[in-house]
């Protein structure tokens, strides 16, 4: 024999449908009403934060997609980079990628980005992206020794946005084993000029 619970879903629509069978028909209209109200804010709200993902062979592969153009992967990536994963909201400058590439062909890379000791405040913490690809040691609260700990050296670069604003890219880099991660995170006005 099974047991309803007080708050259980079945509970509820039971108890909704004798409100509705005692109350009459004006009920059962704003219940109506009130159920597909939650549901298109529902949608709506899943559909903002929806991420694309994608991956890429190649930096060729990317250009062809457009990700440079649009912004999403930066134009100073070694030519050599390959098995490129990025994931990104629309709506959001936050970037999550991962990428590797030819230790030999990183000068371009080198030159672009300049090696931090401690993190600037907007990059201290990364939200999950909720993709296997990206490592823990770059999720939550970081660890700057963490970080070095698997062989990753941290530089920032900042990116002109739209307006007054910036992005601030956080890059943690192994240039041994030709491995990179970034993470681009927005920078209000305010704090610019304290990274």
């Amino acid at each position: 024999m099974s047991k309803t619970l007080p708050h259980s879903p079945e509970r509820m629509c039971s108890d909704t449908v004798r409100s509705v069978r005692s109350n009459g028909r004006s009920q059962c209209r704003a219940a109506v009403a009130v159920a597909v109200l939650c549901f298109a804010v529902s949608a709506l709200f899943r559909a903002c934060r929806e991420r694309r993902e994608s991956f890429y062979p190649s930096l060729a592969d990317a250009v062809k997609a457009g990700e440079i153009t649009r912004g999403w992967i930066p134009d100073f990536l070694p030519e050599s980079s390959r098995a490129i994963h990025v994931i990104y909201a629309a709506e959001s400058p936050s970037t999550w990628c991962a990428f590797e590439f030819s230790p030999n062909d990183s000068q371009r890379l080198r030159k672009s980005l300049m090696t931090v000791d401690a993190l600037p405040l907007q990059v201290k913490h990364i939200e999950n992206p909720g993709v296997s690809w990206w490592p823990d040691f770059l999720e939550g609260d970081l660890d700057v020794e963490t970080i070095h700990g698997h062989g990753f050296v941290l530089c920032v670069v900042k990116e002109p946005d739209v307006g007054n604003s910036t992005h601030l890219v956080l890059f943690a880099i192994d240039w041994v084993k030709g491995r990179g991660y970034f993470y681009r995170s927005p920078i209000s006005k305010v704090n610019r000029e304290h990274v």
